[in-house]
């Protein structure tokens, strides 16, 4: 018995399966013009209950691809992961108490500007 390879549905053509969808045609009609089952359409529509998904797009908090390639060097080359001085440009680091405000002082009536000064702020 010959198993069949079944290939999922590229960006391009999930772009397309959704602007079918949201014309009005019924699965039926989007499964032949993919060659594919209804029910495979289904699957990909009915998780986000008929509504687009949101565009996929990288955090600000992800390694450029410029970054990770200085990793990556780094790493072949037996060098340490960590940035340095030469290779990427260094983030501040803050620790966790410098980011955060104590939830007592944002309580209204409690705010003094020497409250502020520890954490590297100005009053609001």
């Amino acid at each position: 018995m010959v198993q069949k390879f079944h290939r999922g549905f590229t960006a391009a053509e999930k772009t397309e399966l959704w602007d079918r969808w949201t014309r009005g045609e019924s699965l039926k009609a989007i499964g032949r013009a993919f060659g594919k089952q209804s029910s495979s359409i289904y699957f990909l529509v009915a998780p986000h209950g008929g509504i687009r998904p949101a565009e996929r797009r990288r955090s600000r908090l992800a390694l450029s691809l410029a970054e990770r390639e200085v990793i990556s060097r780094g790493v072949t080359a037996h060098q340490s992961a960590r940035p340095s001085r030469g290779g990427l440009a260094a983030r501040p680091r803050r620790s966790h108490r410098q980011n955060c405000i104590p939830l007592f002082l944002i309580w209204p009536g409690n705010l003094k500007p020497s409250d502020f000064s520890g954490f590297g702020l100005s009053r609001p």
